[in-house]
């Protein structure tokens, strides 16, 4: 936060925070860790955790009789934390990311473009394209005159439509908005959008189809777009939740934060979030596997992130030297090679870059930070290695 303040003698002005590196480097295990010290402050804070691993963990805590016993304030601080499980086989939690019911109505026309054209493609298709901007309109004025209304409207008003390509087109999208993810982010506002207002948020998300951070975008299937459209909700919901009120402050930690960036689309809400943290007493947390999306925005002065924390990555260590300000020579790629599970490099506010070890100081706070389960004989090969 002191990032966003000015300090003298800090080389960067953002309240931002990047976490990178492979699978199992330990960035979830970094994440969690500030995750448990931002929620001890008070600060108003947000985690979206697409893989639903945060929960499972607490809850573990919570129920184990020996911390309950001997560890009571931490375990009673756990219990604030609020869990929200958006799972769209779920009739509750439909249309609780409709852009129609959280936005204002000029933000919300371009995220719903965006989220519908992650599942059609409109090039070349002047008219479907002009009758659904032109159901968008109506829908959001139909709205701002207080009808409930959501984005299904959009869908409904072009299967009336009398022209035959657009009446099909609206049957498409009808059809691939059924009985899919998508119910969270298209519905007919009958439901509450997300709330704002509780301290200390989790946001997980049942059934959704990552892909690998590795694949192209041409090759994600229709499962996967579909959930890349969440992701791209998610994101703008984000920003609203950091720019409510200035004199309060913010944090969100976003996990899986690469899918947001990996489309054009996402790139645009991911620069949107940035910004509020300018004008706002905001920070995102960051949370991806590349270093190449923040290089990208260094070299076109575009924003940055004030923190940095970069885990090895086998693929990426020259670029993650030259994000961390230092040469990309032997020695060095040497050093991100050696660096043992839980090792990374950070760059603070004031440009200095230092090898450091993350480690938790709290033995009560372990089983809260757990990403995956160690059998017998791990243990027995780390005890006599």
């Amino acid at each position: 936060m002191l990032a966003n303040q000015n300090i003298k003698g800090s080389k960067y002005r953002s309240p931002h925070v990047l976490i990178t590196g492979d699978t199992g480097s330990g960035k979830s295990y970094l994440a969690k860790l500030l995750f448990i010290y931002v929620t001890l402050l008070h600060i108003k804070t947000l985690y979206i955790d697409p893989k639903k691993e945060i929960r499972k963990w607490i809850n573990k805590v919570i129920n184990d009789s020996t911390v309950r016993r001997d560890f009571p304030l931490f375990v009673e601080h756990l219990e604030k934390y609020k869990f929200i499980t958006l799972d769209f086989e779920d009739k509750d939690n439909w249309g609780v990311l409709d852009p129609v019911a959280f936005l204002p109505s000029s933000q919300a026309k371009e995220l719903i473009q965006d989220i519908f054209s992650e599942v059609y493609d409109f090039k070349g298709k002047d008219e479907i394209h002009t009758a659904f901007l032109r159901a968008v309109s109506e829908v959001l004025e139909r709205r701002q005159q207080g009808e409930e209304v959501g984005s299904m409207h959009i869908i409904d008003f072009m299967r009336n439509s009398e022209e035959s390509s657009v009446s099909k087109a609206g049957d498409f999208l009808y059809e691939v908005v059924s009985d899919s993810i998508l119910k969270l982010c298209i519905h007919d506002g009958s439901n509450a959008a997300l709330s704002l207002n509780d301290r200390i948020s989790i946001i997980e998300i049942e059934n959704i189809d990552l892909p690998e951070a590795t694949a192209s975008i041409d090759s994600y299937t229709n499962s996967q777009r579909k959930s890349n459209a969440i992701m791209l909700a998610l994101g703008k919901f984000c920003e609203l939740f950091g720019k409510q009120d200035k004199d309060e402050q913010t944090i969100e930690f976003i996990d899986e934060a690469w899918v947001i960036i990996s489309s054009r689309q996402g790139k645009k809400v991911e620069k949107q979030m940035k910004r509020v943290g300018r004008s706002y007493n905001n920070a995102l947390y960051f949370i991806s596997q590349s270093t190449k999306d923040a290089l990208r925005e260094k070299e076109n002065e575009t924003g940055n992130f004030g923190v940095a924390f970069a885990f090895d990555e086998e693929n990426e260590r020259p670029d993650i030297l030259k994000w961390m300000n230092m040469e990309s020579s032997e020695e060095n790629i040497e050093m991100l090679d050696n660096m043992l599970q839980g090792q990374c490099l950070m760059k603070d506010m004031f440009g200095r870059t230092s090898k450091i070890t993350v480690e938790c100081l709290f033995e009560e706070w372990e089983g809260a930070l757990k990403t995956i389960n160690k059998s017998a004989v791990a243990y027995a090969e780390e005890k006599y290695l």
